[in-house]
């Protein structure tokens, strides 16, 4: 599959669902995000409650001796130290699992299960986070859409120094060359929308914050399958189709235009992903293989948690993000179509 297909796919998925936005567009255009003279502005704007991160809560199941070492320090439903959580539920993504435990008993029964408590951050399309990511406070004194691409321009440039760390991966494990320049060529588009979602934040007047990381490590191959699994293959690949139907419904002008841009490059970002699972897995051995069609069918399954209980009521409709029930239905037609491959 090409990027120009899978972009097709995208766009084929929003006319076939844009019913479900009836009027969007045109609410758009009434709930602007000024990014002239400030004349756009919604006075009781700064007051609404701004939310970027979903959480989700997933179980992990534990080998024999992991679990009862975890017993026999932990009660059950007791809070876990984060280091140990972080180490415990890798597989869902190190720095954003937040929270774990060992559940209560029931029924006489001990399964061998941790519940990981995760982090998504999926309204914001920017794809891939780097390893060690570390939370930021939001930008403050500034409006909703200000906000919100003061946390993308965060996030792009945090993705710059992924696609950075995942270029010296593919050298350092002999990845193809074809796999390597188009890392390269990410690294690039990153940096451009990092330029222009900062560009807008600033025009909306919020500061943007730098993304601050652990520092780095050439991972070994499964490890980095994983990780590609859940930031490429779902969440990069969701945020591609999230971009699209921004583009489509977002208020016209340098907004709709950025997001536009977006998601053509977050589109083949998501293909490379697919590209780099693909060559990954001819490298690791059936029990690894396995780990990682595990953990992207516990990406998906954990996603759709978090898009089923996101609110954007207090965004400006001028992002042209879906709403719940929307991103839903997008999300379930993604997954038919792509991800439960």
């Amino acid at each position: 599959m090409t990027p120009r297909s899978l972009l097709k796919r995208f766009e084929a998925i929003v006319r076939l669902r844009a019913p479900l936005a009836a009027g969007a567009s045109a609410l758009a255009l009434t709930a602007g995000c000024a990014t002239g003279d400030g004349s756009d502005f919604d006075p009781h704007e700064r007051a609404q409650s701004y939310e970027s991160q979903g959480f989700a809560t997933s179980p992990v199941q534990l080998g024999q001796q992991d679990y009862e070492e975890l017993l026999a320090t932990f009660k059950r439903g007791e809070s876990i130290p984060l280091d140990v959580c972080r180490r415990v539920c890798e597989r869902l993504g190190g720095e954003q699992v937040t929270s774990c435990n060992l559940p209560l008993e029931a029924d006489g029964e001990e399964p061998l299960t941790l519940m990981c408590t995760v982090e998504y951050r999926y309204f914001h399309p920017v794809g891939r986070r780097p390893p060690g990511l570390l939370s930021a406070a939001q930008a403050e004194g500034a409006t909703a859409c200000g906000r919100w691409f003061a946390e993308s321009a965060r996030l792009e440039e945090g993705a710059v120094l992924a696609f950075a760390a995942l270029l010296d991966e593919l050298r350092a494990h002999g990845a193809p060359q074809a796999l390597q320049e188009a890392c390269l060529q990410a690294l690039w588009d990153e940096v451009h929308h990092t330029h222009l979602t900062r560009a807008l934040a600033l025009a909306l007047g919020a500061d943007p914050r730098r993304p601050e990381v652990e520092e780095f490590r050439v991972r070994p191959l499964l490890e980095i399958a994983l990780d590609n699994a859940v930031e490429g293959c779902v969440q990069e690949t969701w945020s591609a189709l999230q971009a699209t139907w921004q583009a489509h419904f977002a208020q016209p002008g340098p907004i709709q235009q950025a997001l536009a841009a977006i998601a053509v490059d977050e589109t083949r970002h998501a293909e490379l992903s697919w590209d780099i699972d693909a060559w990954i897995m001819t490298r690791l051995d059936e029990g690894e293989r396995q780990q990682v069609i595990d953990a992207r069918a516990e990406a998906v399954a954990a996603l759709r948690r978090a898009l089923a209980s996101v609110d954007t009521a207090p965004l400006p409709a001028a992002l042209g993000l879906p709403d719940s029930a929307q991103a839903l239905d997008l999300f379930d037609t993604l997954s038919a179509d792509l991800l439960a491959a």
